[in-house]
């Protein structure tokens, strides 16, 4: 059984500002889509997943490129799935082929997630095909963070999902609880222009 990476990057950034696609904004010297598609590739490298799939947008140019450069599936939300973060969720996990016990999701605004976060994620699921586990950082201890694993049994969850609603209201609306895997360091989100400034 194998393990799917989803990294989600169909957002526009509207937050960003200046009209640019925030993924393709540039942080020392690479695009930020750059980095989580790196780890991911990475990962795959190692054996940890056997495929790294990029959810984004058409029309979406410098991340399909970068995608393609390193070897990614790209595929794009479906319009009638709903919207938002619901319908890129549900475009990546039905990437993940009948054979994957489960998939690892990333944030494509994430450029400091690494190859060995993925891992230790992954890890923790252990062989549970019901494993529901999410990384936490030690530099930011308030947080519920990323990656986050989906054992195979739990990915009908994200039927259920609408609009940028997320899976943490999913888990608790089902009852279900996360396993937390605590992590040093952080990962945040880059949201704003400003962001990229206080990236360590």
């Amino acid at each position: 059984m194998t393990v799917t990476a989803v990294i989600l990057a169909a957002g526009r950034g509207t937050r960003f500002g200046a009209g640019q696609d925030k993924l393709t904004a540039t942080w020392r010297g690479r695009a930020l889509i750059e980095y989580p598609i790196g780890a991911a590739s990475a990962a795959r490298e190692r054996g940890v997943v056997a495929e790294v799939v990029v959810v984004t947008r058409p029309g979406a140019e410098g991340i399909r490129a970068v995608a393609a450069e390193a070897g990614c599936r790209l595929v794009f939300p479906d319009p009638s799935q709903g919207s938002g973060l619901a319908a890129s969720l549900k475009a990546g996990i039905r990437a993940a082929g009948p054979e994957a016990r489960g998939v690892v999701l990333l944030l494509g605004d994430q450029p400091l997630v690494t190859p060995e976060a993925i891992a230790a994620v992954i890890a923790a699921a252990g062989e549970s095909r019901n494993a529901l586990v999410r990384a936490r950082y030690r530099g930011n201890p308030d947080s519920p963070g990323h990656p986050v694993f989906i054992g195979r049994d739990r990915l009908d969850l994200v039927d259920a999902a609408t609009d940028d609603a997320g899976l943490r209201g999913l888990v608790e609306e089902h009852g279900l609880v996360w396993t937390e895997l605590w992590l040093e360091g952080d990962n945040p989100d880059v949201d704003v222009a400003a962001d990229l400034t206080r990236l360590r």
